[in-house]
């Protein structure tokens, strides 16, 4: 169910059209093939001040199910899926010397120890906190699934259970 609550909540960030014609900010849980299976889609609010189009990735902590939500401001707040910052209005993150908020590409937190992993345009992926997102490794190179460009990939996630890193594409 994280997995799917992370897909749901990625789409919902990088603007699916089909989630985004429905309702702004809204979220639901469900299946790979059933997206509002188990909650249909409902409200979700963000700090004030932000709005969805401030969001440069989420993520699902493995440990306690707490939703992460970094902003190209850079803060991050940690929350439900209803209120994302529920349990920490927003703090500061720091990013890896060069790189941008819009380096970003993907964000996700491993099941197995919390680790945070964000992804860059530039080919590199860094492993940290929520608040430094190369803590534990600066950035290293990551590669693409053959015939797939950055510009296709529409989210990212982290099963919970085995650490798998899921990738989403448009049509490649």
């Amino acid at each position: 169910m994280k997995r799917l609550l992370i897909s749901t909540l990625l789409a919902t960030v990088f603007g699916t059209a089909g989630m985004a014609a429905v309702q702004a900010n809204s979220v639901s849980s469900g299946r790979s093939n059933d997206l509002d299976k188990y909650r249909a889609l409902y409200n979700y609010t963000i700090t004030a001040g932000k709005t969805a189009s401030d969001i440069v990735g989420m993520g699902i902590a493995g440990s306690n199910d707490h939703v992460y939500v970094w902003y190209k401001d850079g803060t991050v707040s940690s929350g439900t899926s209803r209120d994302l910052d529920k349990y920490r209005t927003p703090y500061n993150y720091t990013l890896p010397p060069g790189k941008s908020f819009s380096d970003i590409v993907g964000i996700g937190i491993a099941g197995s120890n919390d680790h945070v992993y964000a992804w860059y345009k530039d080919g590199k992926v860094s492993s940290g906190t929520s608040s430094n997102l190369d803590k534990y490794r600066t950035p290293y190179n990551y590669t693409l699934p053959i015939g797939t460009q950055l510009n296709d990939i529409v989210g990212m996630g982290i099963a919970g259970s085995n650490d798998h890193v899921y990738t989403w594409f448009k049509n490649p």
